[in-house]
């Protein structure tokens, strides 16, 4: 996944969490099983998530037993994951965009991003992760990237859709599909992780 050239659209869902809430996948507990045993994660590792939304992930990670420092810059995504999960002890919401949250002296088990990790200048992203993370600690990075079968469709949608600030959102069909199909995974990742997780 590349990332966004149009970083002041990364706000641009906090004006419609409900619609958000209902539209975004939830993750299965195999794909964070998959995720925490990739990254050698135990319960009640302490885990920094980039760019929460309203919970998904979150959900998920706390399920396994993680501890989560949720960051979500957007006001109203903030909020409602406050109100979601105001008497969980394991999560923590911190309204802040990445570049800018300082950590103190916390060191993170993982760093992790659904959906969100393209919205953060990549000379920014990765090396700012890397600092957060404690020795032998791990980024796990997931998109979920739907490809329509009709290819010919999606290129239709990809030039009358993704055009101007969005451009950098197109699907790109044949080279995903081809890169996807054609690449194996790392010993002990499934599939499935793989090919929703490779930047």
């Amino acid at each position: 996944m590349r990332a966004n050239t149009s970083r002041e659209l990364q706000l641009a869902f906090d004006s419609s969490v409900a619609q958000y809430d209902a539209g975004r996948p939830r993750f299965d507990g195999g794909l964070v099983d998959d995720l925490t045993a990739w990254a050698e994660l135990r319960p009640g590792d302490l885990v920094l998530e980039v760019g929460a939304g309203t919970g998904q992930l979150t959900t998920a990670l706390m399920r396994v037993g993680l501890r989560v420092v949720a960051l979500e810059p957007g006001p109203n995504m903030a909020a409602h994951l406050r109100h979601t999960f105001h008497d969980e002890h394991r999560v923590t919401m911190e309204q802040s965009v990445f570049a800018d949250y300082e950590a103190a002296e916390r060191q993170f088990a993982a760093v992790v991003s659904a959906n969100a990790f393209h919205w953060i200048d990549p000379t920014v992203s990765y090396a700012k992760a890397a600092r957060l993370l404690r020795r032998r600690g791990s980024p796990g990075l997931i998109w979920n990237f739907p490809i329509l079968a009709d290819r010919d469709l999606q290129r239709r949608l990809d030039n009358d859709a993704f055009t101007d600030e969005l451009a950098d959102l197109r699907r790109e069909p044949d080279g995903y599909v081809e890169d996807g199909a054609g690449t194996t995974p790392p010993a002990g990742v499934s599939q499935d992780l793989w090919l929703l997780g490779p930047a």
